[in-house]
């Protein structure tokens, strides 16, 4: 079962209670600045065009093709904002809510739009997108929640050390599923 089956279930729930909720999804051109070739291997590292440095990747959500779509059941989903990110050849962006030259995707004005003061965050990679994305909402102002049971990282150490730095951080409360039902969804405490 991939992590994007073990999430459906509890994303319909947030749906179901009348949150919102916010879908992201790596769209890369071809050419895109964290892809590896001859002169970039994987794993090395390269600075993009905001002079912020990018790890490099096996190429991975080329737009358009297949393996860039949302993973199944979630492509049928009705999500309540939505954002293609990397979509530019030579900027990173790992988090939702900006690109490595700090350009927003919409996402920060769209939540505050909606009066919205806490981020639950779920998904992939643990140590580039969830990670970027959390530091990201508490930087914007956003208490910020990570499910440790419900992310999944590239590569185990890495992830790990990404959990125990966000964990160190003032504004990011790492939790569980079970938590997250206990705050969000019997309750309406907070606006979501």
């Amino acid at each position: 079962m991939t992590l994007a089956h073990e999430l459906a279930p509890k994303i319909q729930a947030f749906m179901d209670a009348g949150h919102f909720t916010v879908a992201t999804q790596d769209w890369h051109p071809p050419n895109h600045v964290s892809f590896s070739s001859r002169s970039h291997p994987c794993g090395s590292h390269v600075l993009n065009s905001s002079g912020s440095d990018v790890k490099v990747f096996l190429p991975h959500c080329i737009a358009g093709l297949r393996g860039s779509d949302l993973a199944a059941p979630l492509e049928h989903f009705s999500f309540s904002f939505y954002i293609k990110k990397g979509t530019k050849a030579s900027l990173e962006c790992l988090s939702a809510f900006r690109d490595n030259a700090k350009t927003s995707t919409g996402l920060d004005e769209w939540l505050k739009s909606k009066k919205v003061d806490t981020v639950v965050i779920v998904g992939v990679a643990t140590e580039h997108c969830i990670y970027r994305t959390a530091l990201d909402a508490i930087d914007m102002g956003f208490k910020t929640y990570v499910v440790i049971d419900c992310v999944a990282g590239v590569d185990e150490i890495a992830s790990l050390k990404a959990l125990n730095k966000m964990k160190a951080l003032p504004g990011i409360e790492l939790c569980r599923w079970d938590e997250v039902e206990k705050l969000f969804l019997y309750t309406r405490q907070f606006n979501f």
